[in-house]
């Protein structure tokens, strides 16, 4: 614990504290007073070293974390409510934890137990733990997180990833032909290049409807997206023109459909597009992934900004996607040099800018 002496721009004095309980900082406050920060050092330590005898245990605590904690208090989603998908999976996560843990006390896993989970367990439950007990420490429930900071060995994520070519892309969604026959074919080679130079996810495909496009302006409006967040992409010009030719049913609103034609579900999208993806010769291709393609070409290969890269996804701004395509920036100059992505021939018509697009 320490307190700092500082002096404002304003030349008045004030007092930093920071307080650091068991090796750990936590959050500093600056007061007028030192007296105040001394308090504040003071508060902090008696409520974060607080701990009751009986310290609930993990089976009885899971359920009510389930229950009454369901407002996420970290990350991108900070103070918003956990949606029953997310609960659900929640619940999954920490069944095993459950089973094999459940009758001892949150204060009686210390940080060997937590090494031990976690080579266990895979990463996924393991996010899930980790927050369960961060609520436990927030609350006074233990007097430190166990899980956090372990320094486990992860991956990179798809910081290593290599995109598909674009021409690998363009033979993947000419796979679509030959896989769903002419009638239906069609519909889905089109909704493969949507896919890729949208970004949309799967549930947002599924969900789209004429009305939300403008084909005149170029813009695409997706009503059902993660997070409750609708937010507007721009088309690219031959994608319009994909949409164009793209034939409609006068049955239905929708712009994509099944192949008994009725509007796309998450079963019949995924019997469709795995016929497609084990034409194209990529079986294990997620459409997930397109989504991905269309980040790392607007920020790689065209050259956008990550803000601009970010409102084509529907992301706040730009920080997811200079974290996961940022490696692949280093190199684009250099590609684009020697041409092989051919990026003047889309550049010179793409107007308006992706930073057009409405993030909610």
């Amino acid at each position: 614990m320490s307190i700092t002496k500082r002096v404002r721009k304003d030349g008045t004095i004030a007092y930093q504290a920071r307080p650091e309980v068991d090796g750990r900082r936590l959050p500093a406050k600056t007061f007028g007073r030192e007296r105040e920060a001394r308090d504040y050092l003071r508060r902090m330590e008696q409520r974060r070293r607080r701990r009751t005898s009986a310290s609930p245990a993990v089976g009885e605590f899971v359920p009510h974390w389930l229950e009454a904690y369901t407002v996420a208090k970290r990350g991108p989603t900070r103070g918003r409510p956990k949606d029953d998908k997310t609960i659900r999976t929640y619940r999954y996560a920490l069944a095993s934890l459950v089973a094999d843990y459940g009758d001892l006390r949150l204060d009686e896993f210390d940080r060997p137990l937590a090494r031990r989970i976690a080579a266990d367990y895979p990463p996924s439950r393991l996010v899930v733990i980790r927050n369960l007990f961060a609520d436990a420490y927030d609350d006074g429930l233990i007097h430190r997180n166990p899980f956090s900071d372990l320094q486990l060995v992860h991956s990179d994520g798809r910081a290593d990833d290599q995109v598909m070519p674009e021409a690998a892309l363009h033979r993947l969604a000419d796979a679509a032909l030959g896989a769903l026959g002419p009638e239906y074919g069609p519909m889905w080679r089109t909704g493969v290049l949507f896919a890729a130079y949208v970004g949309p996810r799967a549930e947002s495909f599924c969900a789209l409807e004429w009305p939300d496009v403008d084909l005149a302006g170029r813009t695409v409006h997706f009503r059902v997206v993660k997070f409750d967040r609708p937010y507007t992409a721009i088309l690219l010009p031959h994608v319009v023109d994909e949409l164009r030719r793209l034939p409609r049913r006068t049955d239905l609103r929708s712009v994509f459909w099944s192949l008994r034609g009725q509007s796309l579900r998450k079963g019949s999208h995924f019997y469709a597009w795995d016929k497609v993806r084990q034409a194209g010769g990529m079986p294990d291709l997620d459409f997930h992934e397109l989504r991905h393609w269309c980040g790392h070409h607007f920020y790689v290969t065209l050259g956008f900004s990550a803000e601009e890269a970010g409102a084509q996804l529907g992301h706040k701004d730009g920080r997811q996607i200079v974290q996961t395509y940022g490696h692949g920036r280093q190199g684009a100059l250099q590609r684009l040099h020697r041409g092989t992505e051919r990026p003047a021939e889309i550049r010179s018509t793409q107007t308006p800018r992706a930073t057009e697009g409405e993030v909610g």
